[in-house]
């Protein structure tokens, strides 16, 4: 191992990195690489090593090292804005052999930007260096152009650890464990500890959104806290105390100009259309509802449920449906992995709306099992009709209930999971279905809907409706809806968020009276409209409600 302290023989008054700052006119300054290094190297210092895998059966992974460095990875990207002091990119210096007779890859001290403005780079990953040749320029600007990319509202934030400052990523403990800091990268490992702001709320550019840090086992060696880089509504991508480790440009999260973009941009549905030869129509299937979710989606593909996904009230166990289209004729496909439970024909799984409508489907064919990434995964799917799938894209998704045919075992779920809260949930399920039925009309040749049986026809509810405002005291947003029974309601809220309460309610003879008048208010307040049915109102739109409601 070489010290990299003693690496570079002459400190600048600002110390940039191995670099050789010249100013080439009045708008614009090169960076050249300085490789002035001195090779008596000490092996017992804390040096920083490559994390990236070079070996593979203790040979090097690739590379001719025709020179003895190369640049390692660009932190910025050409032609983004940087502010002085930033760190722009990583050198790395070539194997040598330590003395115990390993390969290592050395990297240098980051070269950071020795002023603001816009960076041009000269030389790519991987590419040689030699002393003093140029890797990048900088055109002088105070201010960036935009913050997000251009005719794009998303801005993505990839974890960049060289921010996190040099004397806290080299701390590490040797009592009794040289070998392990020599041999072992376990205490080098940064991960994503905590989020600081709640998830899809609006964050101000430079506020703290997430703490950092190493662990070693269970035991913190430091922690960092980092900022957001714009301003937007903030989408977390990673959950709070992931269990992975944090690599260099992890994509963390992302940066929405409008709550419409974000909502646009990850609640997206993605459809498998395959192409039926034989009888010349196509199969619908999906490979992504309701965007990523994790633990069980990904920007692969290939780990993805295709499915929507609601937990049970206990959280031990998920319910996976799609809308799906075999033969020109529609289907409830129902998905599970058989460590949680195992369905068979006769079980019964129900669908409960708001409004008190309940859907029933029998499961009529055993499980096939799915190939693929997932192990132990199953899915069978149940013939639906027309006014089944009408519910799903018109009303709001409740509650649902496995009920199985042998015993009297059960499972009540309810309508969120752990990326997405109820109203999301119901907002999915119904874009989801409309987006099913538009597919159908486009791309099934003859379609096959299933008759409406007369012991499933939907009539509508003569019960007495209410319209209600409840008040969520967490954020002093106010929720006009329509129940037949709020209290319930509210109830079924308070389970997700106990801060929600009941302001008031008024009774109407049906659900079609009610709904005329929570869209009259609605229409009356969409200028404080913030998403789904809630709204931020004064006190005197709060009385006047409740005088409406009396």
């Amino acid at each position: 191992m070489f010290n990299l302290k003693k690496i570079f023989n002459k400190k600048t008054e600002e110390d940039y990195g191995p670099c050789i700052v010249e100013n080439l006119n009045e708008d614009k300054l090169i960076v050249k690489f300085k490789s002035n290094i001195n090779k008596n190297y000490s092996f017992y210092e804390h040096d920083l090593f490559d994390e990236r895998l070079v070996l593979e059966n203790d040979n090097l992974l690739k590379n001719s090292f025709d020179n003895e460095f190369e640049i390692y990875q660009w932190i910025k990207n050409d032609g983004e804005f940087i502010n002085k002091g930033d760190v722009i990119c990583i050198v790395r210096y070539l194997p040598y052999t330590n003395p115990h007779g390993y390969f290592r890859i050395g990297v240098l001290p980051p070269i950071k930007a020795p002023a603001s403005g816009f960076l041009k780079i000269l030389k790519q990953e991987d590419e040689g260096l030699t002393n003093q040749v140029d890797i990048c320029e900088i055109e002088f600007s105070d201010k960036p152009k935009d913050d997000f990319p251009i005719n794009e509202s998303v801005f993505h934030y990839y974890f960049n650890k060289y921010e996190i400052p040099l004397n806290l990523r080299e701390q590490r403990d040797l009592k009794g464990e040289f070998d392990q800091l020599i041999w072992h990268y376990e205490q080098d490992k940064i991960h994503l500890l905590d989020w600081l702001v709640e998830d899809k709320t609006y964050v101000q550019k430079g506020e703290i959104i997430a703490k950092v840090g190493a662990i070693y086992k269970g035991k913190p060696i430091f922690t960092f806290n980092l900022k957001a880089k714009v301003n937007g509504f903030i989408y977390q991508i990673l959950p709070s105390f992931y269990s992975e480790p944090l690599y260099q440009d992890s994509l963390m999260c992302c940066f929405y100009k409008t709550y419409e973009d974000l909502e646009k941009y990850i609640y997206f549905n993605q459809p498998n259309l395959i192409q039926d030869d034989f009888t010349n129509n196509k199969i619908i299937k999906w490979d992504i509802i309701g965007g990523y979710v994790l633990p069980f989606g990904s920007s692969d593909s290939a780990y993805n449920i295709g499915a929507v996904i609601i937990n049970s009230i206990n959280d031990d166990s998920h319910l996976m449906f799609a809308l799906e289209n075999y033969d020109s004729k529609d289907y409830i496909v129902f998905k599970f992995f058989n460590n949680e439970y195992k369905l068979g024909p006769k079980d019964m799984i129900s669908f409960m709306y708001e409004d008190g409508l309940i859907d029933t489907f029998e499961i009529t064919e055993s499980p096939v099992k799915i190939s693929g990434s997932w192990n132990g995964f199953y899915e069978t799917k149940v013939p639906i009709t027309q006014n089944e799938i009408k519910h799903l894209s018109e009303r709001n998704f409740l509650k649902w209930k496995i009920q199985f045919f042998n015993g009297s075992e059960f499972i009540i779920g309810v309508n969120y999971n752990e990326r997405y809260n109820d109203e999301l949930m119901q907002k999915i399920i119904k874009v989801f279905t409309k987006e099913y039925v538009e597919l159908v009309k486009s791309e099934i040749i003859e379609h096959k809907p299933l008759i409406e049986k007369a012991e499933n026809d939907f009539k509508p509810s003569i019960e007495a409706c209410h319209v209600y405002l409840m008040h969520d005291t967490t954020n002093d947003y106010y929720k006009i809806g329509i129940s037949i029974k709020p209290e319930y309601r509210e109830k079924t809220l308070q389970s997700d968020k106990p801060t929600i309460e009941l302001i008031c309610s008024k009774e109407y003879p049906d659900r079609g009276i009610a709904r005329s008048i929570e869209n009259a208010l609605h229409n009356n307040y969409k200028v404080k409209h913030i998403r789904g049915e809630w709204f931020e109102l004064n006190s005197s739109d709060v009385e006047n409600i409740r005088q409406t409601l009396k």
